[in-house]
């Protein structure tokens, strides 16, 4: 039996069941304030969770810590809460339609190379910054944006910072190929990756600003750290989190003069990266090459090569600022 419960432990991945603590913690609370045993949760309990959550997180995430109230009910031998559900179903159904209502739903903007090239500006500006915090923030979102990353790729968690898990220094390295400097970004796990079997992102150097190269070769000259630290620090120590990484990032983009700087996060870098590479004519295949994307079948029967990626930079610096997003 004992063989049995560690085989089951490992059918949920590790980032999900960090997650399914988060969902697992916030139930266990509500349940303590309306004074409700937590399990076993009825139809009416999980209902009352479900539109609390809206509080708080989008449907999306209700919909995960749902699924952390059922683990947590079938890992400790009761049976699944959900299944014979009559009022939650609805009930979930009624917020997605509430929250994704074109009137209320919000629309990440992307971060193209035009916006990104004034953000640097205006960071280069900033005085109230240390010039080691700008070099640092300037590596982050040059990096985000050729890498086309995700957040969870090149940020750290609020807490729980785990070197085997998150990037590091040590996940950045240097190579030439063709006689051209390019950087070789490993991403230990992503969205994408539930088994952990590691990506290597191919980003090539500029002959224009920004260049992703310069970027991380001045904040790691400027910014020295140990191997297994967080990717991105400030220079108090303190590891740059998505949530940080968005308030930086907020906080700048009214300099540059671009309104509903509420409608951009991190992942407009992500965002923008597409745009921009599809304003200068880059093959849709290379774009979800680059950015890890699987909605396309097409990628499992093409080769793609360090060449490829590494000249996709290029073409990213290249894009006028006539085609500028705002």
């Amino acid at each position: 039996m004992r063989e049995v419960a560690d085989l089951a432990a490992m059918a949920i991945a590790p980032t999900t069941r960090r997650t399914y603590t988060t969902g697992e913690r916030k139930f266990t609370q509500f349940c303590a304030l309306q004074r409700w045993t937590p399990m076993p949760a009825t139809d009416t309990m999980l209902s009352c969770f479900a539109a609390h959550l809206t509080q708080s997180v989008q449907p999306q995430t209700i919909h995960v810590y749902m699924a952390a109230v059922r683990n947590m009910h079938l890992e400790a031998g009761f049976r699944d809460p959900t299944m014979n559900a009559l009022l939650l179903p609805r009930v979930m159904r009624g917020i997605k339609r509430t929250v994704t209502d074109p009137a209320t739903q919000r629309t990440r903007l992307p971060i193209t190379i035009d916006l990104l090239r004034r953000l640097l500006n205006q960071l280069s500006l900033d005085q109230r910054r240390h010039q080691q915090d700008k070099c640092m923030l300037k590596a982050a979102m040059v990096l985000a944006f050729f890498g086309f990353l995700r957040c969870a790729e090149f940020t750290a968690p609020p807490a729980g910072f785990d070197p085997a898990t998150h990037a590091t220094r040590q996940d950045v390295t240097l190579d030439v190929t063709q006689g051209r400097t390019y950087i070789r970004f490993h991403i230990k796990q992503s969205k994408t990756d539930q088994f952990r079997q590691g990506h290597a992102v191919i980003i090539g150097s500029t002959t224009s600003q920004p260049c992703p190269v310069a970027a991380l070769l001045a904040y790691f000259t400027v910014c020295p750290s140990d191997a297994a630290d967080a990717l991105f620090r400030y220079r108090s120590g303190r590891p740059l989190t998505r949530q940080a990484l968005t308030e930086d990032l907020r906080q700048l983009l009214p300099l540059t003069g671009t309104p509903n700087s509420r409608d951009y996060a991190g992942h407009s870098f992500r965002i923008g990266a597409a745009t921009t590479a599809a304003m200068a004519g880059t093959p849709d295949w290379l774009i979800r090459a680059m950015g890890r994307w699987r909605s396309d079948s097409v990628l499992r029967y093409i080769r793609t090569t360090d060449t490829d990626m590494a000249q996709l930079t290029q073409k990213l610096s290249e894009v006028q600022a006539h085609h500028r997003t705002h």
